[in-house]
C-alpha cells in the first residue's frame, strides 16, 4: 500500500524551522497576549431553561472546556440562584465542586432567597479538556431543636433551589501559552474547546482571485468548521499584493508588514501556488515546496500565533493540499512541514455521521450512547442523539420504535417511571412498578414519526424513582433507587419517502439541504455575486456552517461567480 504522505527531509526541515523562527516573526506582536472572555452556563448544557435542585439531596453536573493553548490566570463563576422560602438555615447548604474538589459552601436561607455570588475557581483543580462543575444541595424545611426529634419528608415539594443558567456565567482571564505547534496539532490550532469564536483569516494574492481560490477557501472553511464542531466560525479574506522594488525599501520588511495586521489577533492561513506566495515566505520554505505542501509555523517570539501555509507548484497541487485538510483521520506528522504524496482517502467514510435509514435497527452504542447506571429520585436525563434526512416524509401513522434494555432496583414505589422525551417534548413513560425490581429486555416503545424533525434529534431518558417509604419520621432508604440503561438498546426508523417543499431557508440552516442530502449526494452551487473581500468572507463562512450542520464536508460544492445551468 502506498504511503499517504512524505515528510520533508529531516535535516532540511529542521534547519528550515530555525530559519523561519527568525524570519517569519511579525513585528509589534506582544510577548504575552492576554484576554478576558465570558460564557453563560446555558451554553454548556444540552437544553434550555434553568436548573432545579430538588429533594433533600439534589445535584446537577455540567461540563465546560479548557483549550490547551490557554494559560488560565483567573477563572471565576458568577452564580445567580433562588432557593425556596421554606429552607431552614443552617441545615440547608449549597456545595460547589470542581472536578471532585470542594470549592466552597454556603447556607441556603429562607430570609434571603435571592442570591448572587462570585466564586474564584482554584487553578490547581483545572485540567485541559472538559472540567466538571458539580452543584450539590442539602435542603431541610424543619429546624433542628435541642432534645426534640424533628421529622421531615425528604421529597417534599418545597425543597428546591433554582439556578439561573442565563445570568450565571464563567469569567476567564488568561493568556495564550508559549506553545509551538506541529501539523499533528491541527485540532489544537482549530480547537472545539476554545471559548472565543473562531476567527479564520485566509490570506492570498489579491490579484489571483479566481475560481480556484473560491474553491480553496470553501474547502478550508469547511475543514476548520468541522474540526471546531459546534463553535461559530467567522471567515475573513485578506488580499495580499506584490511590492515593487524601490530604492531604500526593504522588500522583505514590506511583505512582513502586509501580514502584521492579520496575524496580530488571530492565526492565519496563507494559500496560493509557490510562485504567488513566494515573496511572503522565507527562502527555506520556498525550496521545500516541491509538491502539494502544508506547513505550520509560529509567527511571534512567544509561539502564540501561527500561520498555516498551503501551497504547491501548480493549482492542482494546491487543491490536493487543501483536500488533505478535509481528511480528519489522516495521521498528520509531528513536524512543521509535509509534502502530500497520496491523499486519496474517501472523505465520506472519514467524516460521515450517517443519517438513520428506514427499516433498519441501530444499537444505541452506534449513536454514541454508553451504558449508564443512575441512582436517586431526581437525576439528569441521559441523551440519545441521531440525525434524520432533511427530506424524510413518513406516513402519518408511522412510528419510530425503541427497544429498550434496562434494569432497576427493588422496593421502589409503584409510581416510579422512566420518562421519554423527544426534542424536549414528553412522549411516553415506562412504568417501573415491580416492587421486586427487574431486568427488562426489548421493551418496545412506539413514538409517532411526526414527533421527530429533519436533521439532529434528541431522545431524553429521564428516570423518576420514588422511595417506597416516605414517612416523615422513618428513615428513608434510597440506596435501592438504581436504574441501568444499556447501550444494546435499539431504535428503528419506519419506512419513509423523500419529499420536501422548497425553498426552505430554515431547513437549509438546520441541515444544509439541498446542498447536502445524504453522504452519496453532496453537491450544489453557491453563486458569489462579486469578488470583494467581504463577499468572499461571507461565502466561505456559509460553507463552513453548511459543513457543520451536515457533519460532513461538501466535497462537490461549487462556489462560482456564474450560475450553474
Amino acid at each position: 500500500m502506498n504511503k499517504k504522505y512524505n515528510l520533508v527531509g529531516d535535516r532540511r526541515r529542521w534547519s528550515g524551522v530555525l530559519f523561519i523562527c527568525c524570519c517569519l516573526l511579525v513585528p509589534g506582536m506582544a510577548q504575552s497576549e492576554e484576554f478576558q472572555t465570558s460564557r453563560r452556563l446555558a451554553e454548556f448544557v444540552p437544553h434550555t431553561g434553568d436548573i432545579y435542585l430538588r429533594t433533600a439531596n439534589g445535584n446537577y453536573d455540567l461540563y465546560f472546556p479548557l483549550p490547551r493553548r490557554i494559560d488560565v490566570d483567573q477563572l471565576e463563576l458568577e452564580l445567580h440562584f433562588t432557593n425556596s422560602i421554606a429552607l431552614e438555615k443552617p441545615r440547608s447548604v449549597f456545595q460547589l465542586k470542581l472536578n471532585e474538589h470542594t470549592v466552597t459552601q454556603f447556607y441556603l436561607d429562607k430570609h434571603n432567597p435571592q442570591n448572587s455570588v462570585r466564586i474564584r475557581l482554584p487553578k490547581h483543580a483545572l485540567k485541559v479538556g472538559f472540567n466538571r462543575i458539580g452543584f450539590e444541595v442539602t435542603q431541610h424545611y424543619a429546624r433542628s431543636q435541642q432534645d426534640q426529634h424533628v421529622c421531615e419528608d425528604s421529597t417534599a415539594p418545597e425543597l428546591w433551589t433554582q439556578i439561573d443558567m442565563w445570568r450565571s456565567q464563567l469569567h476567564l482571564q488568561g493568556a495564550y501559552r508559549t506553545l509551538p505547534l506541529t501539523l499533528a496539532d491541527l485540532d489544537v490550532l482549530f480547537d472545539r474547546r476554545a471559548w472565543q469564536d473562531q476567527q479564520l483569516v485566509i490570506m492570498a494574492l489579491g490579484t489571483a482571485v479566481n475560481e480556484d481560490l473560491l474553491q480553496w477557501g470553501s474547502m478550508i472553511s469547511q475543514a476548520v468548521g468541522l474540526r471546531i464542531d459546534y463553535r461559530p466560525v467567522q471567515v475573513q479574506f485578506a488580499p495580499l499584493f506584490h511590492s515593487e522594488a524601490q530604492p531604500g525599501v526593504n522588500l522583505q520588511e514590506s511583505y512582513r508588514k502586509q501580514l502584521e495586521p492579520y496575524l496580530k489577533n488571530a492565526d492565519g492561513i496563507l494559500i496560493g501556488t509557490k510562485e504567488q506566495i513566494a515573496p511572503f515566505l522565507t527562502h527555506g520554505q520556498q525550496v521545500d515546496i516541491t509538491g502539494p505542501y502544508l506547513g505550520l509555523f509560529s509567527v511571534d517570539e512567544a509561539s502564540q500565533r501561527h500561520m498555516l501555509v498551503i501551497s504547491g507548484q501548480t493549482e492542482k497541487e494546491v487543491t490536493t493540499a487543501v483536500r488533505t485538510l478535509l481528511n480528519k483521520n489522516l495521521p498528520f506528522p509531528n513536524g512543521q512541514q509535509m509534502i502530500i504524496a497520496d491523499s486519496q482517502i474517501d472523505m465520506s467514510e472519514v467524516w460521515a455521521e450517517p443519517y438513520l435509514v428506514s427499516e433498519r435497527q441501530y444499537k444505541f452504542s452506534e449513536l454514541g450512547f454508553k451504558t449508564v447506571s443512575l441512582r436517586g429520585t431526581y437525576v439528569q436525563a441521559k441523551l440519545v442523539n441521531f440525525r434524520l434526512p432533511a427530506d424524510m416524509r413518513a406516513l402519518e401513522s408511522a412510528d419510530v420504535k425503541l427497544f429498550l434494555n434496562l434494569a432497576y432496583g427493588a422496593s421502589a414505589r409503584e409510581d416510579s417511571v422512566l420518562n421519554i422525551y423527544v426534542n424536549d417534548v414528553f412522549e411516553r413513560a415506562i412504568p417501573l412498578n415491580d416492587v421486586e425490581g427487574g431486568a427488562i429486555r426489548n421493551y418496545q416503545v412506539n413514538i409517532p414519526a411526526r414527533s421527530f424533525q429533519p436533521g439532529l434529534n434528541r431522545i431524553s431518558l429521564e428516570p423518576r424513582l420514588i422511595p417506597r417509604i416516605t414517612n416523615e419520621c422513618l428513615l428513608e432508604h434510597d440506596e435501592n433507587l438504581h436504574i441501568a440503561i444499556f447501550d444494546d438498546s435499539r431504535i428503528q426508523i419506519p419506512e419513509y419517502s423523500h419529499y420536501v417543499e422548497m425553498p426552505d431557508l430554515k431547513l437549509l440552516a438546520r441541515t444544509g439541504f439541498p446542498h447536502v442530502r445524504d453522504k452519496e449526494t453532496l453537491s450544489g452551487t453557491i453563486q458569489v455575486t462579486d469578488l470583494s473581500a467581504d463577499t468572499l468572507g461571507a461565502a466561505w463562512t456559509l460553507a463552513a456552517k453548511l459543513a457543520q450542520v451536515s457533519k460532513h464536508p461538501l466535497s462537490d460544492l461549487v462556489m462560482s461567480t456564474e450560475l450553474s445551468s
